[in-house]
């Protein structure tokens, strides 16, 4: 079943941003150029007209808090931002595009540390917008609680914690997202919450590739 969230994104961002939060953090991973970008499209064999690849990407590992069954626990997700030649974050307002990932077994093939899946945000973000990957509670950097399997409600919860912890790093890291949120919700795995507002940022070149509809179930 389908779920809309592009309003209830933008409310529970701003509740998340004005209510009790503990410091985020973002460390630089990554920086691959927009040729590094189209070698990894071609070598997964994506045909050249599904995907525009048009800026170089940064990718972070974000450390936010999350609440939990009433505590707050400290998380970790991948952030993926477009940057110029010199690696620097384009200057325009960007809008998100949020996968949730599918079922793994170690903390480390989540998409901010070693996992497959965490690839993706690359593609995700070369066209314009901002990507962001929760590795989920549990999973990641999260070493203090045991991963809540097929727990729908706190898999969405670290989304909508991490969309509050991108925000709240924009003037660090050195981007700014589109106000009110445009969001994009991508999932793999049944249980993952999914909708979609429409994408598209005023002033910069985005679009989901072809094929990529936020209204779609992955199978990977």
């Amino acid at each position: 079943m389908l779920i809309h969230l592009n309003r209830v994104a933008i409310i529970l961002a701003f509740l998340f941003l004005h209510g009790p939060t503990q410091a985020q953090t973002s460390e630089l991973l990554d920086v691959r150029q927009a040729f590094q970008v189209q070698l990894l499209s071609t070598g997964l064999g994506i045909p050249n007209e599904t995907i525009s690849v048009d800026y170089g990407v940064a990718k972070y590992r974000v450390t936010y808090p999350m609440n939990y069954l009433g505590e707050v626990h400290q998380v970790t997700g991948a952030l993926f931002v477009p940057v110029d030649d010199s690696g620097n974050a384009i200057e325009c307002a960007m809008p998100t595009h949020t996968y949730m990932h599918g079922t793994i077994f170690l903390r480390e093939e989540a998409p901010s540390y070693s996992g497959f899946e965490g690839e993706l945000g690359y593609l995700m973000a070369t066209s314009g917008a901002v990507a962001l990957m929760p590795d989920y509670l549990g999973l990641g950097g999260s070493e203090d609680v045991l991963h809540p399997y097929v727990h729908a409600d706190s898999e969405a919860e670290s989304g909508m914690a991490l969309l509050a912890a991108a925000t709240a790093l924009q003037e660090r890291v050195g981007f700014w997202l589109e106000w009110p949120a445009l969001c994009e919700w991508l999932f793999s795995g049944w249980p993952r919450l999914d909708g979609h507002g429409q994408a598209h940022a005023r002033g910069c070149r985005c679009r989901l590739p072809v094929g990529w509809s936020s209204a779609h179930e992955w199978s990977l």
